[in-house]
This record gives C-alpha cells, sequence and structure tokens, in this order.
C-alpha cells in the first residue's frame, strides 16, 4: 500500500461495536443486541473516542492542518504506557507521553499504530 495508514486498537473490545448504537430492532432479545453492543466499552466512550481521532485525521489530511498530527503521532502506541507529567503551570515536562487531546487518566485501553507507505 503506498498510503499513510492508522489503526486504532481498543483493548478487550470485539468488533461488534461497529454499528454503534445497536439498532432498536435488536433490543428486543438479549443475543441480538449483543451481536451490535460491546461488552467492555461504554458505546458513548466509543463514539467520543472515534470522533476524537477521525477529526483529527480528516483535518490533516483534507483539510491539510498539520498541527492535527499531534493527535495521530502519539509518543507511545500503547496509550497505558504514557506517562501524564505536567508543570504547575500545565504544560508538559519533557519526559511527558502523554497523547494529545486527553487529560490525565483519561487515555486509557487504546493502542494507535502508524503505517507509512512503502517504498
Amino acid at each position: 500500500m503506498n498510503a499513510e495508514r492508522y489503526m486504532l486498537v481498543y483493548q478487550n473490545a470485539l468488533h461488534n461495536v461497529a454499528p454503534n448504537p445497536a439498532p432498536a430492532e435488536s433490543f428486543a432479545s438479549f443475543s441480538d443486541y449483543m451481536h451490535y453492543a460491546e461488552p467492555a466499552w461504554d458505546s458513548a466512550r466509543l463514539n467520543n473516542l472515534n470522533q476524537h481521532f477521525v477529526t483529527a485525521f480528516l483535518n490533516l489530511k483534507l483539510k491539510g492542518d498539520q498541527s492535527a498530527a499531534e493527535y495521530l503521532n502519539v509518543p507511545v502506541p500503547i496509550s497505558n504506557n504514557a506517562k501524564y507529567s505536567r508543570n504547575a503551570d500545565g504544560t508538559p515536562k519533557a519526559d511527558d507521553t502523554y497523547w494529545k487531546g486527553f487529560k490525565d487518566r483519561t487515555a486509557r485501553g487504546m493502542e494507535l499504530y502508524r503505517l507509512m507507505p512503502k517504498q
């Protein structure tokens, strides 16, 4: 592939998260609902996270807003390994590796990978 690619992983999530929220027709049966529902992640949280990353991607790639790259090119690919380290005024310290756009303790359970085009 000759395009830059990103992959966001929700740790412990199933593929059921795609139709979010689940269709109303599925509410009548638990097994039908679980075909769409995600047991490990809250639907509202998933939607907010998807909006965060899709917005950054579209701003970068379609609008050419280079500042949006900071939200996608995370310092460490596994969010649980990121370190939140701030000065008293809230600015990041040199050892800060927390994902941009997330408050302390809120970037949890995700992995974000970037693959560059093949040469």
